[in-house]
């Protein structure tokens, strides 16, 4: 079975990050090397102009929330890259089209009464071999994270010791990009967080950088999914239905800022949330759902290769390629998350705990 590298952290902002620059330095230096090329791709950036991006970044975290900026020092003195590349990783969600799958079932229709919920994360098979299980104990906010991110990225989807659970997908908005916390960070921010109301917190009431959404829960079988733009958000509540998102906006009132399904000349994001809710939603018919059916659910090959497990579309440039990388699954009262290395049709779940 093929499982991911697994990395322990511990310590407050700076150890963690020294040891995560330590331990990963050679990850680090190439991902900084593929992000730069991927970055450029979709942005039209140069190389200067990226670091120019990072430097401001770099100030706003020193002045606002100077534990991330202790960490980002610390990963690049521990891997002896510069401190702007490694934020640099920790911006590239912004500009970019992505794709990832996302799913809630609450306890009501649950085997055990237990939420469900998970994941794909798609992105470009150029990153993956970056990507790895972080295990923070961190002893500035007294909580111990599981996480699923990429070398150098302080911030991605998990579970704390606490319970509360975070997921994510792009989105794109017309909205400018403001100073103000990357969503990586924002990520980080929700699984640094002990009750689901500071989760929430966590995402609602912080200087957002960007568009992102933000799939939040808890050990008690609390679900939120928040569209959030940098200067405005919309909030569901899915306690009483199956719910999916994916990378449009679904809200009504963000809705006309959407631009993912323009700029990608697709309406796979369409399908891609409507097949997985469908088939949840046919599943549970039968009788109530446990993770083996979620786990199922997310080796969809309909509209293949822009499936709910997404394989590269040939013919194009491979920065500009998505395949499902891994596919995530946390359940209420359950430590941690099943994930796979790679695409859910070809590789099994393992629990990570």
């Amino acid at each position: 079975m093929r499982v991911w590298k697994t990395v322990r952290l511990s310590g407050n902002h700076y150890d963690l990050g020294r040891q995560h620059g330590e331990k990963l330095s050679g990850f680090i230096h190439d991902s900084i090397d593929l992000n730069f090329k991927v970055n450029g791709f979709y942005t039209g950036l140069t190389k200067e102009r990226m670091r120019r991006s990072s430097r401001k970044c770099l100030a706003y975290l020193k002045k606002n929330f100077k534990h991330y900026h202790r960490e980002i020092e610390g990963i690049s003195e521990g891997s002896g890259e510069r401190i702007e590349d490694v934020m640099m990783l920790n911006l590239h969600g912004r500009d970019m089209n992505g794709a990832c799958t996302l799913f809630s079932i609450p306890p009501q229709f649950t085997e055990d009464g237990k939420a469900i919920i998970g994941q794909s994360v798609d992105w470009t098979p150029l990153l993956k071999p970056f990507y790895f299980i972080a295990k923070l104990q961190d002893k500035e906010h007294d909580v111990s994270i599981d996480m699923f991110t990429e070398a150098g990225i302080i911030g991605l989807v998990g579970k704390n010791s606490a319970g509360i659970g975070e997921l994510m997908s792009l989105l794109l908005t017309d909205r400018p990009i403001r100073e103000g916390l990357p969503a990586y960070l924002v990520l980080r921010n929700v699984l640094e967080q002990k009750r689901i109301g500071d989760a929430l917190n966590a995402v609602l009431n912080v200087p957002r950088a960007s568009p992102f959404n933000y799939l939040v829960s808890d050990d008690s079988g609390e679900i939120y999914d928040v569209e959030a733009t940098p200067d405005s958000y919309e909030l569901f509540y899915p306690d009483d239905r199956i719910y999916s998102h994916t990378n449009h906006v679904q809200g009504p009132s963000l809705a006309s800022s959407d631009i993912y399904v323009r700029a990608s000349n697709s309406c796979e994001s369409i399908h891609r949330c409507n097949r997985i809710g469908r088939l949840l939603r046919e599943r549970a018919r039968d009788g109530p759902l446990k993770v083996e059916d979620a786990m199922e659910a997310m080796k969809d090959h309909a509209n293949f290769p822009d499936s709910i497990c997404r394989h590269p579309l040939q013919g194009i440039s491979p920065e500009g390629q998505f395949e499902t990388i891994g596919a995530i699954v946390l359940q209420q009262g359950t430590g941690g998350f099943w994930i796979t290395q790679g695409n859910p049709c070809e590789n099994r779940f393992y629990h990570v705990s």
